[in-house]
């Protein structure tokens, strides 16, 4: 599924296959997806629940959640917070990059993930499980 659009809000859910959203100056939420999804946006924030494949997402000035996703999470956001929880046990790789905001990211305490995370001055966080240890600070 294909959806451009802008100065609106883009809401859809129960998604069969793949989607893909481009998008300025609105939200864009998106439950259920049985494939991947692949969101550009900017003055709008993200969030995904439940997505079945792989995650890209490219944002800006909004930020940006995802929960329960299955492949691999690839966030790029600029001036945006990114939040990402309740990841498959299996190893996907995670990439996640955002500039003067935070990230925080919670992975399965018994998962192995290969996390790769940067900002510029903001804070970054990863937890395992729902623990938060400062241990497990990337940065800030």
């Amino acid at each position: 599924m294909h959806i451009s659009d802008s100065n609106a809000n883009v809401t859809v859910s129960e998604v069969k296959g793949d989607l893909d959203v481009d998008n300025r100056f609105g939200s864009v939420r998106a439950d259920a997806i049985h494939g991947s999804a692949d969101v550009d946006s900017s003055n709008g924030s993200v969030t995904l629940n439940d997505v079945a494949g792989n995650v890209k997402i490219h944002t800006s000035f909004a930020s940006a959640f995802v929960k329960n996703a299955r492949g691999a999470v690839d966030i790029q956001n600029q001036n945006g917070a990114i939040s990402v929880s309740g990841l498959a046990i299996a190893c996907h790789p995670i990439t996640l990059q955002t500039t003067f905001s935070s990230i925080k990211v919670s992975v399965p305490a018994s998962g192995g993930y290969d996390l790769q995370a940067g900002h510029r001055s903001a804070t970054s966080r990863r937890t395992s499980g729902d623990d938060d240890h400062p241990e497990h600070r990337l940065g800030g």
